[in-house]
């Protein structure tokens, strides 16, 4: 007998009452539970910040170069991988249609940049293999990573996240743990028990260092939630898929994946029913809530009066017409408080440029007047040298202070607004309640969709100046005073070129952020709310059509719902 065949049980009751009232969303979600329980999978998803190696990671457990990797973001799908005799790759789209690709077309499907903003509609990709890691009921999840300049992936990444059951936690070395890491503990915590914190590419420093990583992740992360028991693994994922293809043990223990492996190991031998046991209880509640929000309301109208269902209904109605008008406001509040910041944004870079450019002139003259005694052709190159990097640390030390500026009344304008949605949403669900007098499901009481406050520490740091080409004369033909004058008077028009050209890349780079996050946001706050008002007026609509049903087919219809929410109740 399954192990966890109650919960089988307990999932085919759900699916047989959600499918009896057309709840075709939530019976879905339902099966895709049931299919993971009949194949016996133990979800572990890979996740964390862009750019820590959780594809090379998953490529080192499972031993082959099986997911794509590159310098810049790469996955932007989720991923799954489960054991098989043969490699295969399946794509499932969003309309439920599916494609067998080979592995070299993976890149076309699960990468940012062969299916930017998931223009081909895939609701994720399945992939099996013939790996000793997965031959034990594991399925390994790639996600794309937090933090991305792409909301839609770190939205994917959110979504998934409650329907795991553990998690390997990616941060590396380059940098240590980040605020946006921190922060996005918080939902991690409050969905998964079990996390494996993993530090990658150790390879790129000494141990002196990384002792000093491991005990400042280790610190941070405690101070984060000091009840949690946590074990840091260092590695070095790249040095292990290596040792794994070339068949090098020496290098496979060197890289220390060994340890993570052998503590996954042991919770999948020792503790996997207990842990799937713990998610499955969390689930079934959120699922019962929902459906039984559903049959309440529908009871409620067949027990209400016609006269009196229909000025419910109309007043529903009303409100509704005034929530969405709200709504309307709300995003428009939005979207002028951002096109103010977007505007404050070209006066700060403007304002930079004017105030300094006195200051890099001065300082300039100065290192010159200091430098008298110098040899002529060591002046030159000493000059180039020191407005290069005074323009250098002048203008980074302003850009982050610029960044945080940003940063904070960005993330101002996006807390009051959600704040305001969030109000919305409560007065969809008190008006549900209100007229008629059933309880609104818990998971009205959240908007999750909150933007990764850090998105602006997700920039390279490219070089931010251009070689000044000048002083193509003979150093040693003029006298140390001219040379210095004329030094002076070259380098005065690099430093208005440079003023110019970095700050407009800045400026222009900052603008776009704002703007696509905000613009990507707008939409995830009108769409949050549009789901909401849809799927209640569905519910209101099923009821009404109840009401329409002649009297001798109330009765039953009744008793069915009646016998549902009491068997709701016995699952739950």
């Amino acid at each position: 007998m399954h192990p966890l065949k109650k919960y089988i049980d307990k999932f085919n009751h759900l699916i047989q009452i959600s499918h009896s009232y057309n709840n075709h969303l939530l019976t879905s979600e339902l099966q895709d539970e049931i299919y993971k329980l009949n194949e016996n999978q133990f979800y572990i998803a890979v996740i964390g910040q862009i750019k820590r190696g959780k594809s090379t990671l998953i490529n080192s457990l499972i031993g082959r170069s099986l997911l794509p990797t590159a310098v810049l973001p790469l996955t932007s799908i989720i991923t799954m991988i489960r054991f098989g005799s043969e490699t295969k790759a399946r794509v499932l789209f969003n309309d439920c249609k599916e494609l067998f690709i080979s592995q070299q077309e993976l890149k076309d499907y699960i990468t940012e940049s062969g299916n930017p903003n998931n223009s081909k509609n895939v609701n994720y990709v399945e992939i099996t293999c013939p790996s000793e890691f997965l031959n034990r009921g594991i399925a390994l999840i790639d996600t794309p990573g937090i933090g991305s300049l792409f909301l839609h992936n770190t939205k994917s990444t959110k979504d998934f996240i409650p329907k795991i059951d553990a998690g390997i936690f990616v941060l590396s070395v380059d940098p240590p743990i980040t605020k946006t890491e921190f922060d996005f503990l918080s939902e991690v915590y409050s969905k998964v028990n079990n996390l494996f914190f993993v530090i990658n590419k150790i390879d790129l420093i000494n141990e002196k260092d990384l002792n000093e990583i491991i005990l400042y992740t280790s610190n941070m992360i405690s101070e984060h939630n000091h009840s949690l028991k946590q074990e840091i693994y260092p590695l070095s994922s790249l040095s292990a898929l290596e040792g794994r293809i070339i068949n090098d043990r020496k290098k496979l223990t060197e890289s220390r994946i060994l340890n993570l492996e052998e503590k996954i190991t042991k919770l999948i031998e020792n503790n996997k029913i207990q842990v799937l046991e713990s998610n499955l209880n969390r689930k079934m509640k959120t699922y019962v809530s929902q459906l039984n929000f559903s049959l309440e309301l529908q009871l409620k109208s067949l027990q209400t009066p016609v006269n009196v269902f229909k000025e419910k209904i109309k007043e529903f109605n009303d409100e509704i017409d005034r929530i969405s008008k709200e709504k309307i406001l709300i995003l428009h509040q939005f979207t002028e408080q951002i096109t103010e910041l977007i505007n404050r944004i070209d006066l700060e870079v403007e304002s930079f440029g004017i105030n300094n450019r006195k200051l890099f002139y001065e300082s300039l003259q100065n290192f010159l007047n200091t430098s008298v005694n110098t040899k002529k052709i060591k002046m030159v190159r000493s000059s180039r040298e020191f407005l290069r990097d005074m323009l250098t640390h002048k203008f980074e030390n302003w850009r982050l202070n610029f960044e945080q500026k940003i940063y904070n009344e960005f993330s101002l304008i996006v807390s009051e607004s959600v704040g305001k949605i969030n109000e919305l949403i409560q007065q969809i669900s008190r008006l549900s309640s209100g007229l008629f007098n059933i309880s609104a499901p818990l998971y009205f009481e959240e908007l999750n969709i909150k933007l990764p406050s850090e998105f602006f520490y997700y920039t390279e740091d490219p070089a931010l100046f251009l070689e000044v080409d000048f002083l193509k004369i003979s150093s040693v033909l003029l006298p140390q005073k001219f040379l210095s004058k004329l030094i002076l008077k070259k380098m005065e028009k690099g430093i208005d070129e440079k003023l110019m050209i970095n700050s407009g890349k800045i400026q222009s780079f900052y603008k776009s952020l704002v703007s696509d996050h905000s613009s990507e946001f707008s939409r995830s706050m009108n769409n949050k709310i549009s789901q909401i008002l849809l799927y209640t007026n569905n519910i209101i609509l099923n009821a009404q059509k109840s009401k329409e049903t002649n009297e001798l087919a109330i009765e039953p219809k009744m008793k069915k719902i009646l016998d549902d929410i009491y068997l709701l109740k016995s699952l739950n």
